[in-house]
């Protein structure tokens, strides 16, 4: 089943994919056009999400790439927990 970027960016934050299975297709489109990178909402080099390489093929004209997200654990997020404010008294 197809994404959206929004909601496979929010799951790979989460650690809920394993794998990705990607379709280059041989076309250039301008900068208009929505790629996935920018729906992910990765901006710099510091936003990178590292792919292991599992598998590249050539299906028709597109290629095909099967990777597993690399997740760094300093990025993902841990919730916090807020502290109780002790009343001055």
């Amino acid at each position: 089943m197809g994404r959206s970027g929004r909601d496979i960016g929010q799951e790979l934050e989460e650690q809920l994919v394993d794998e990705l299975i990607l379709y280059l297709a041989p076309k250039l489109m301008g900068s208009d056009g929505r790629g996935l990178m920018g729906a992910l909402g990765l901006t710099s080099m510091s936003d990178v999400i590292d792919l292991e390489i599992k598998d590249v093929r050539q299906v028709g004209v597109d290629i095909r790439i099967v990777a597993k997200p690399i997740i760094a654990k300093s990025i993902v997020t841990k919730p916090t927990v807020a502290k109780p404010i002790a009343a001055n008294q």
